[in-house]
Parts: structure tokens; C-alpha cells; sequence
């Protein structure tokens, strides 16, 4: 499995791969589909998006403005909602529960490891199936921290993400108590030295570097505009012949791995090129 931020997955029965940047995770069986979604507390989109001011972020936000979606109650958007809705409008009470009641899984990116283990339980797959690295990690200096009154701020703004994320994180932790937590303990730290062996095997030195420190051109992951702040990883050298083409297909940034798949990148490669020659 491959983790970049949360990279959505359309998951057939037998054969699986990541094909393309978003947030549902689908499996694909012959009669129904399974739907599953990665979820994240609303706050860490606030911190995501510094340009939006927070002391009052209404005099900074156009409704109709190109992409402003990104600034004002995603998640609620990304399920297809209107994130402008007012918190208290019945039509929020009634998507959330019409969305409870199509989506089979919700995962919350604070619980991750948790999120993979219920996974595994609906799809019936392996604990192999959920081996991660986790891509596109930003350097700690370059994350911004919200002070309690900003937090508290970015969820009154994204009201209606958090009474979305409140609801799912209930129903999450009631599937946990079903899968039982003593069993839930064990699955994860089963997960958790399945992941450290397979770092130990792939990874030079056994965890991210800065951008500076990537060896390979090919396993630099994209970066912000005038930033170096996302972190990326150094293959190991003589990775055993058995492990070899697993190693850097989990390794490889998502970009890259798009275009091996045969996606059209090039305005996206152009662009690269053009930064590199700027140094920018």
C-alpha cells in the first residue's frame, strides 16, 4: 500500500493500485461496491492553507471565488455537499446521515494504523496488504501550529466538517469496540513491526530525508513553489532480488508513479523542468 497524504485507491478483488490524488478508497466487487473514505480532524486543513487569514477569515473568502472549496469545509465538499451550507441548516444533519448510510467505512488519518486494520476486516485481505510508507511527509520546521485560539477559530469556521468529522469519529470508534480492543491492540502493533521490516529492507537509513539528501532524480518528490519543505526517501542499495520492484513501487512519489502507470503527465514534467531551470 502506498500513503501519500491520504491517496485514494479503487480496489479491485484481486489486483489493486493507486490510481489517482484524492480521498475515496473504493473496492470493486461483482455485485455492490464497497465505500470507504480517509478522513481528517478540519483543523489540520486550516494549517494546510496558512494563505487564508484566521483572525476573520470572512473578509478574506469569496464563495464563488476559483477553488475555494479548499478553504471552507472540504470534507463536507469532497463528499459532494454544499460546504457553504449554514452549520445549523437540516440539509447538514441530513447529507451526513445519507452519507453513513453509503459509505461502508470512514478512516481518520489521526488513527490510521486503526483505520487499515478495520480495512482489512471488511475486505478480507491480509495483514501484507496493508504494508505503508508514508509519502509526501512535510519537514516539521514548515508545518504550521495552531495556538488553542486559532484552533478553536478554524473549527468554528469549518463547522460543518467538524460536526462531520464528530459523527464519524463515534461510528469509528463503535467499529473498533465491535472489532474489540484487545484484538485491535495486537493487530496494529502487528502492523507497526511489519512496517518497521519492510523500512529496514527498503529504506537507506530507515526513514525520510530532505529533498537535498534524494539521490535519485526519479524518487524526488514535487515540491511547493519556492519550498523544499516535502520530504522524500533513499532507496537502499542491494535491496534483495525478491523485494527489489516492491521497495520502489511503495517508494516512488506519486507524480512518478503516475506517469509508470502511463498517465499524461507532461504539463505537469514541463513545469518541473522550467523550476529546475530557474532553480525555483
Amino acid at each position: 500500500m502506498r500513503v501519500s497524504g491520504c491517496i485514494g485507491f479503487l480496489i479491485p478483488v484481486r489486483q489493486w493500485r493507486s490510481i489517482c490524488k484524492g480521498l475515496i478508497l473504493g473496492a470493486l466487487l461483482t455485485t455492490c461496491m464497497i465505500l470507504l473514505y480517509c478522513l481528517s480532524a478540519p483543523e489540520v486543513q486550516f494549517e494546510n492553507n496558512p494563505g487564508l487569514h484566521c483572525d476573520d477569515p470572512k473578509l478574506y473568502y469569496d464563495p464563488e471565488g476559483f477553488n475555494s472549496f479548499y478553504l471552507k469545509n472540504l470534507l463536507f465538499f469532497d463528499f459532494g455537499q454544499d460546504n457553504n451550507l449554514h452549520p445549523d441548516d437540516p440539509k447538514v444533519d441530513e447529507a451526513i446521515h445519507a452519507i453513513a448510510k453509503r459509505f461502508h467505512l470512514v478512516m481518520l488519518v489521526e488513527y490510521f494504523e486503526e483505520s487499515l486494520i478495520l480495512l482489512k476486516d471488511v475486505l478480507c485481505w491480509d495483514m501484507e496488504d496493508l504494508l505503508f510508507f508514508k509519502l509526501n511527509t512535510r519537514k516539521g520546521s514548515t508545518v504550521s501550529k495552531l495556538t488553542p485560539e486559532l484552533r478553536a477559530k478554524a473549527l468554528e469556521w469549518n463547522a460543518i466538517d467538524w460536526k462531520l468529522y464528530r459523527y464519524f469519529n463515534a461510528t469509528f470508534w463503535h467499529k473498533v469496540d465491535a472489532y474489540g480492543r484487545e484484538r485491535m491492540a495486537r493487530d496494529v502493533a502487528e502492523l507497526q513491526s511489519r512496517n518497521a521490516e519492510m523500512a529496514s529492507i527498503c529504506i537507506e537509513g530507515g526513514l525520510a530525508v530532505d529533498a537535498g539528501s534524494i539521490l535519485e532524480t526519479s524518487m524526488q518528490p514535487w515540491q511547493p513553489i519556492g519550498e523544499k519543505s516535502i520530504m522524500g526517501y533513499n532507496l537502499k542499495k542491494n535491496v534483495d532480488k525478491a523485494h527489489r520492484k516492491l521497495c520502489r513501487k511503495m517508494l516512488t512519489p506519486e507524480l512518478q508513479y503516475l506517469s509508470d502507470m502511463g498517465v499524461n503527465l507532461w504539463i505537469t514534467r514541463l513545469w518541473g523542468r522550467i523550476r529546475e531551470i530557474l532553480h525555483w
